[in-house]
């Protein structure tokens, strides 16, 4: 499935700092290495009561081509392991409609649009 997605600095700060607790997820290890043009992440963490280990695979830079493979396994779940690839590229900035943050999916009817800042502020407790 292919998307859309309207990022700045400050999008991309809120992103990696909310990952896990935007989710409701309570991690117990994150391990981070960067080795040239390649950086893995490493992470155990409590998803709806479920251990998940994960393996993130980052090739390239993020300012404009990079691949990126997860696998994922969790306890007790269905089937034990899943997987992701992607792929993203830099198409230019952001269109005159967009605002950073606005994810868009061509492929849903009318182009289904939504904005990771609007779901973290709303998943974030008061201050």
């Amino acid at each position: 499935m292919k998307m859309q997605q309207c990022m700045d600095a400050s999008t991309d700060q809120a992103m990696q700092g909310h990952g896990g607790a935007a989710a409701g997820n309570d991690c117990s290890k994150r391990d981070v290495q960067k080795s040239g043009s390649t950086m893995t992440v490493d992470s155990v963490c409590t998803v709806a009561g479920k251990a998940v280990t994960s393996h993130i695979v980052v090739n390239g830079s993020f300012d404009s081509e990079y691949t990126m493979n997860i696998t994922s396994q969790g306890a007790g779940g269905p089937g034990g392991q899943s997987g992701v690839a992607l792929k993203a590229k830099w198409l230019g900035p952001c269109a005159a409609d967009q605002r950073p943050g606005d994810i868009i999916y061509p492929a849903l009817p009318n182009g289904a649009r939504l904005n990771i800042l609007d779901m973290i502020k709303a998943k974030s407790p008061p201050l």
